[in-house]
């Protein structure tokens, strides 16, 4: 096949073939780097909500003044309300600061009634789960989402009702503050 074309010619298809600037992916790789020189330039991009880290609590639960249903655990909890809860004993708890006697506050001022083997059966989480049905009741109710398909697992947070879950707010702020690594 040489010997039918001219030299000059046969290194013009050898440079063409060998040559990298000239392949098609060769273009294709040149746009993609110039859109990504671009967009690196520009300034930083908004993370979306998929994108952030798991555990992170919202921001719109801390405008609104409301409590995530995540910080509502048995950890979060006073020593002697554990303690109760181990041994399935009922604790009738008080104190600022604790969890259980939060929800136990909350279940109560919504008209949740729990019998005594309820109260000292439930765990926290079952609990819980009382407490964000009865915010998804109110929201599909107030805010007129019920006959949009909603689910009381896309209820993240509630509205506390009582001074017990109020005060659970600082502790939820420093939690926060924690993860998201700022010291006070």
């Amino acid at each position: 096949a040489k010997r039918s074309i001219s030299n000059e010619r046969y290194d013009a298809i050898k440079k063409k073939l060998i040559d990298q600037n000239e392949k098609t992916s060769a273009r294709y790789t040149t746009e993609n780097m110039e859109k990504m020189k671009e967009s690196l330039e520009k300034s930083t991009r908004r993370v979306t909500k998929a994108e952030e880290a798991a555990g992170f609590y919202d921001k719109t639960v801390m405008m609104s003044g409301g409590i995530s249903f995540k910080l509502l655990s048995m950890v979060n909890s006073c020593k002697p309300c554990q303690a109760a809860w181990k041994k399935r004993k009922s604790y009738d708890c008080r104190s600022e600061r604790c969890c259980m006697a939060a929800v136990h506050a909350e279940l109560k001022q919504r008209k949740i009634d729990l019998s005594k083997k309820q109260r000292c059966g439930l765990s926290i989480l079952e609990k819980r789960h009382m407490l964000r049905d009865d915010e998804a009741k109110m929201i599909m109710v107030d805010e007129g989402k019920g006959q949009q398909g909603f689910d009381s697992k896309d209820v993240k947070f509630f509205v506390p009702k009582t001074e017990l879950a109020k005060s659970l707010l600082q502790m939820q702020m420093d939690m926060m503050n924690k993860e998201k690594g700022i010291s006070t």
